[in-house]
């Protein structure tokens, strides 16, 4: 009795194995892909509690104008000292960009704060 595998369960195997791969690897990059550039829910907590004081220290340059929408780089929450260099993603450890813009906008006297996305302007 020989040992071993026939040239058609091999290739079947190899079949399998490719159909699993095909299958698997898109539903992995896109979520690769979609959490690449997204803040950790930490991360942006902490972004907007920078911006709320930088809004605060400096209201008299922003001033409470209901639907007034103002935009904030992380550059300047840095440069005023409200947040390191480098600034680092809690959740994924990877540096954040400093074009990062936090939009403020005013609505019924009081500031919203959102990260906009890099795909989006202020």
């Amino acid at each position: 009795m020989k040992k071993g595998f026939t040239l058609v369960e091999l290739i079947a195997a190899i079949i399998v194995v490719g159909i699993i791969v095909v299958l698997a690897v898109p539903p992995i990059l896109n979520l690769v892909r979609g959490t690449r550039g997204n803040l950790s829910e930490a991360t942006q907590e902490i972004v907007l509690s920078a911006a709320h004081v930088y809004t605060s220290r400096y209201s008299n340059k922003y001033e409470l104008l209901d639907g007034k929408i103002y935009c904030i780089p992380l550059q300047r929450l840095v440069e005023v000292g409200l947040l390191p260099l480098p600034f680092i993603d809690v959740g994924t450890n990877q540096e954040v960009p400093l074009n990062t813009v936090i939009e403020a906008k005013v609505n019924n006297n009081a500031f919203n704060f959102r990260i906009i996305p890099e795909n989006e302007n202020c």
